[in-house]
């Protein structure tokens, strides 16, 4: 793996990530003369993409016409 594709921040030496015997997930991005390409980053771009923000737009609220009390008023607790 290419150290461009450990994370989105700039390092210096994959050290500074990884450590030998850590296991990782990557993502193969290409494949090129029976050669795997890997990459941690693609799957943190991934995750991020399933991240939607979504805005809801909600109906203006109505006046109560109703509270609490008025709902338990009825209640008997034995």
């Amino acid at each position: 793996m290419h150290i461009s594709q450990i994370c989105e921040k700039r390092i210096k030496t994959p050290a500074a990530i990884l450590h030998v015997g850590d296991e990782v997930k990557v993502k193969v991005i290409a494949v090129k003369d029976g050669k795997l390409s890997l990459s941690m980053k693609a799957l943190q771009d991934v995750a991020a993409e399933e991240i939607q923000e979504e805005s809801i737009e909600l109906p203006e609220t109505e006046e109560l016409t109703t509270n609490l009390g008025s709902l338990f008023a009825n209640i008997k607790l034995s």
